[in-house]
């Protein structure tokens, strides 16, 4: 039997928000508070307490029925969590939130508004990146689109220009309802692994350029090392997914996005992360990366989006292109140091 509306006003729940909760007790009622004062009514939210040793469990029972409470006894990571939030979900669409972030209070009317007025699969908003020690606002991002929605099966170049965080996008349910398996679930970049897993499914995508949620940004995690394992494990996912585009007989087009979001993956974001032990040989890694990429994702080295033509249509991928360019030239172990200094001695956040 179908699960009734629970803001008792609709035959059935408009949108479901799951957030994965593991050891995040002093954080939990902070989140549910904003999230509480949301303008949107038919939501539910739908907490995964994933076998947290504090006592997150307890506080999360404290709100009885105000939230739909997933107690697992063991951790299994977030993965696993946010798939067992999806399979409890009753609403036709889902947010995620980070039980350690808060959202303004149109976070979800922005989005449902959005998704539902555009008819697409996903729809965006802004965010912006606080300093939790400070509450200085580090950036506001994903604004640049305006408000707009793209055809994804026209060009899919758009995407190569999405943040892949999940917490500032609404998804049509059915596009979470099974997610892709994996032998070892992804403990890195395993928002980016869920996008690119269903982005050749997606017809459309909309934005809206509201700033409706608030990273907060934790005694530098930016830079927080990657270990060996985390870099061999994702090395596995990727190919994982390419299976996965082949299983699809995806386009050349989208053939080209996952090759680039290898390069972005293993040229740009684990060098910065590795960076932040300063044990990692970078050269080291920087050598098995490209020749990870040229034996699995070939096609990173000469992509067709980087046409100047197509650079001049979707001017948002200038700093992608540029991050290329210094790939190429072998200037990436450089800019990473110096990503790293400036941000561990002066806080402050280089967006590329």
């Amino acid at each position: 039997m179908e699960k009734s509306c629970v803001c008792g006003k609709h035959d059935k729940t408009k949108v479901s928000v799951v957030i994965p909760v593991y050891n995040g007790a002093k954080y939990i009622d902070r989140c549910l508070e904003f999230l509480f004062n949301q303008t949107f009514e038919c939501f539910e939210i739908i907490c995964v307490n994933d076998g947290s040793a504090d006592n997150s469990s307890e506080v999360l029972k404290s709100y009885g029925e105000r939230i739909v409470l997933v107690d697992k006894p063991v951790n299994e990571g977030s993965w696993k969590a946010r798939e067992t939030g999806f399979n409890t979900a009753s609403g036709d669409y889902i947010c995620l939130c980070d039980i350690d972030d808060t959202v303004e209070p149109n976070w979800i009317e922005t989005l449902f508004n959005q998704i539902e007025q555009t008819k697409a699969d996903i729809s965006v908003c802004g965010f912006r990146r606080i300093s939790s020690s400070e509450g200085k606002v580090l950036s506001e991002e994903m604004t640049q689109f305006g408000k707009s929605s793209y055809d994804i099966k026209d060009d899919n170049t758009i995407l190569l220009s999405v943040n892949h965080s999940l917490w500032n996008k609404i998804y049509k349910k059915e596009l979470l309802a099974e997610l892709v398996k994996f032998d070892v679930d992804p403990s890195v970049s395993d928002d980016m692994i869920l996008n690119v897993s269903i982005y050749p499914s997606i017809r459309r995508i909309s934005f809206s350029p509201e700033v409706c949620y608030n990273y907060y940004v934790y005694g530098g995690s930016l830079v927080n090392a990657v270990t060996e394992k985390h870099y061999e494990l994702l090395k596995d996912r990727l190919l994982d997914i390419k299976k996965l585009y082949a299983d699809l007989n995806v386009s050349y087009e989208w053939q080209e996005y996952l090759h680039l979001t290898a390069f972005v993956i293993f040229s740009i974001f684990l060098p910065i992360k590795l960076g932040g032990n300063a044990d990692n040989n970078l050269r080291h890694y920087e050598k098995k990366s490209k020749a990870y990429m040229n034996e699995h994702f070939p096609l990173w080295k000469r992509p067709r989006v980087f046409r100047m033509r197509n650079l001049l249509k979707h001017r948002t991928l200038s700093k992608l292109y540029i991050s290329w360019v210094f790939s190429k030239m072998g200037l990436i172990v450089p800019f990473v140091r110096t990503y790293n200094f400036v941000l561990k001695t002066f806080k402050i956040e280089i967006k590329w």
